[in-house]
């Protein structure tokens, strides 16, 4: 029996050019900055139309990986994975995301700690103890921008003791709705509470130190802690005697 005869999907020749051009360019056979070869060269090399190469350099465009400059050409964008992120976390930094950010960090930190004691190096939970001092320091200074740039990196760097790339690369989407969130819970906690930073501050460390001893019990109730701390309404002063608590409870057994 002879099979009928079905139309060429244009659309699936447009993703062959796409997922070829994207390949290349993440391989970095174009480098950002680089003009690519013209539509109409494209089109003779690929042996498909114009508007099929035009479809796919559209879809690279909506990814972010090229930019097209009228009477320039199209030219490959800085790819990286920094500017990705920096990008993915400029879109959803909204106000009306902020109530959702201690619920996401709540479910992200719980689980990094989990593969952080499974996982991580002595020496890397040392250096996490290391930045955990650096939070201390700026905040003894009032800075609460710097501050926050300190917390970010802090909580970044408890992603990456989970050695899982897919947690860094979530938690690094929500750099900037992280600073819009924290930065407003920590003004109105420094309404009622004006050590509002030290007090974070010391939290953070005693999570460093629950870790170096592979706690996880103790690092999951600080976590708790920090999150509560973010919270509007937070009692500042509670959070840090409970947490400060938990860690004097917690049994020393590095490894």
């Amino acid at each position: 029996m002879v099979r009928p005869i079905e139309k060429i999907n244009r659309d699936g020749v447009a993703n062959q050019v796409f997922n070829d051009l994207k390949a290349r360019v993440l391989a970095g056979e174009f480098q950002a900055g680089q003009k690519l070869p013209a539509e109409h060269t494209l089109s003779e090399n690929y042996g498909v139309s114009r508007a099929s190469v035009r479809a796919a350099l559209q879809k690279l465009g909506t990814l972010g990986l090229v930019e097209s400059r009228v009477g320039e050409g199209t030219f490959v964008r800085d790819g990286s994975f920094e500017s990705l992120m920096r990008e993915v976390s400029a879109l959803v930094a909204q106000e009306s995301m902020t109530p959702y950010v201690a619920e996401f960090r709540e479910l992200i930190e719980n689980a990094s700690i989990t593969l952080a004691v499974e996982r991580a190096t002595d020496a890397e939970l040392d250096e996490f103890g290391e930045l955990a001092k650096e939070l201390v320091e700026v905040a003894a200074t009032g800075d609460v921008n710097k501050y926050l740039g300190y917390d970010y990196e802090f909580h970044l760097a408890l992603c990456k003791l989970s050695h899982n790339p897919l947690f860094e690369m979530v938690y690094s989407s929500i750099r900037d709705l992280f600073r819009l969130g924290i930065r407003a819970n920590l003004d109105t906690t420094a309404e009622t509470f004006p050590d509002a930073l030290p007090v974070s501050a010391r939290v953070h460390l005693d999570l460093s130190q629950a870790l170096r001893n592979r706690d996880e019990q103790g690092a999951r109730a600080i976590i708790d802690a920090i999150v509560n701390l973010s919270r509007p309404g937070a009692d500042a002063a509670a959070v840090a005697s409970e947490s400060s608590s938990t860690a004097s409870r917690t049994p020393t057994a590095p490894r």
